[in-house]
């Protein structure tokens, strides 16, 4: 568990780095990236009822599934690591 927690310490030091920010703390930047797999799931949400249901085309069926599927994939990643990642130490 403490490796999952140190993988997403240096996760979160890539991402202040990569943007020249260094006022964020590592449980803020934590929240958004959490915030982010949140709105991940909601839109694989829309998209998947959308092929379902209001798409008639079969191509545009297939590339709105594929997408939500791998939206979805990418939330249930984020949020596991982030719940292994445990609390911050602050």
């Amino acid at each position: 568990m403490k490796n999952a927690g140190r993988r997403m310490e240096k996760f979160y030091d890539i991402i202040l780095a990569s943007k020249g920010e260094d006022e964020m703390s590592p449980a803020l930047m934590k929240m958004w990236v959490s915030l982010s797999g949140m709105g991940f799931m909601v839109i694989s949400v829309v998209l998947i009822y959308l092929s379902r249901y209001k798409f008639k085309n079969g191509v545009l069926k297939t590339i709105t599934a594929i997408i939500a599927y791998i939206l979805l994939l990418l939330a249930g990643l984020i949020i596991f690591f982030i719940v292994l990642a445990g609390p911050t130490n602050e």
